[in-house]
Formats: structure tokens, sequence, C-alpha cells
């Protein structure tokens, strides 16, 4: 029986996941050359000539980083791992519609608010700067109209910071242009 097509996805970020054997070797396996994301990667190739199904009912137990040091660091290593995947794909519009791009972009528009306080005349800072606050009330409306805690005080605190830690992004993006082609566990250990 097929599964229903509402309980596809095409990309699966995560840490609880069953595929065949046959399909992980005629993908290749994970990517050991990206510093994180290798599971968004490995089903983003799987999606391309079979189905990921999900069942919405499963329960999943993580646990979350012990510290916000080890957050900060995962959160640094996250995007510089999506700029990885992004460049090994060649900047496939087919993938950036998958991945949250909102993010490098905000931390961009960061450095450049920032760059244009010394820089620029004033009402080019006021501009990169208002549209960035408009952004961040807006995102934390939605949150609130989702979760209705306090969990947008959380997206407050960490805004900043996380549109820093985004530009990893763009330093993925060079890491893979610059290392090369992707060895694949080596090339599946030079096809055996």
């Amino acid at each position: 029986m097929d599964p229903p097509e509402k309980n596809t996805v095409e990309v699966c970020p995560t840490m609880n996941l069953a595929i065949r054997r046959k399909i992980i070797d005629e993908v290749g396996g994970f990517d050991e050359t990206l510093v994180r994301g290798e599971d968004t990667d490995f089903t983003y190739q799987v999606t391309r000539t079979h189905r990921i199904v999900y069942e919405p009912r499963a329960v999943v137990h993580f646990r979350g980083s012990p510290n916000l040091r080890t957050a900060s660091t995962k959160c640094a290593r996250h995007f510089v791992g999506m700029g990885q995947i992004f460049a090994k794909h060649r900047f496939s519009l087919d993938y950036i519609r998958l991945v949250k791009f909102r993010l490098p972009i905000r931390g961009l528009l960061l450095l450049a608010g920032i760059l244009s306080l010394f820089l620029a005349p004033w009402q080019l800072s006021s501009a990169i700067f208002g549209f960035l606050a408009a952004d961040m009330l807006y995102r934390m409306g939605k949150m609130y109209r989702k979760y209705r805690d306090r969990c947008v005080l959380y997206y407050l605190i960490f805004f900043g910071f996380w549109s820093i830690l985004s530009l990893g992004f763009f330093y993925g993006v060079a890491k893979k242009l610059l290392s090369g082609s992707s060895t694949r566990l080596q090339k599946a250990a030079i096809s055996t």
C-alpha cells in the first residue's frame, strides 16, 4: 500500500530515520566532508529518486544542548554546513527553497547596517535597522500567535546572535568551493 502523499517530505533533517540499505548504497551514504547537515544532504539526495514518509503520530524524544556554549557552536556549524550543501548542489534553486535562507540574508543586512554606521549616511543605517526591527517584530508576533508563550523572548534575545552566526553559511559556501569535489564516504571506499 502506498503511503499518503501528504506524509512525504523532500528533506528530512532528523536524528530518527530508517532507510533501506539498498537506498543508502544507491545514494552513496552520508557526505563526511560536511561540517554539519549530513542528514539534510542525505535525505535531499534520497528524495531525488525515492520518497521519504513520516508518521505524524510518532513521538521522538530529543535532548537539546546542555548549555548555551554548545548550542551556539551547533548553531554556527549548522550555518557553515548549510552553506557547504548549497555550494555542493551548485546553488540549485530547487535546494534553496527547502532551506531557510532568510537568516543569512539578515546576517548580511546586520553586517551592512553596522558598517553603514561608519561609512554611509544615517538614513541608510536607519533604513537597514528599521527593516531588521520590523522583520523581528513580525516574526515574534507570528511565534506568539503560534505558541502563546514566552518563547518570543528567546527569539528577541537571540535574533541578532543568530543573524551574525548565519554568516557562517557564506563561509561554508567558500569552504566547499575551495575544497573541490565531495567525497561521499571516500567515494564509497573507492568503489570497494
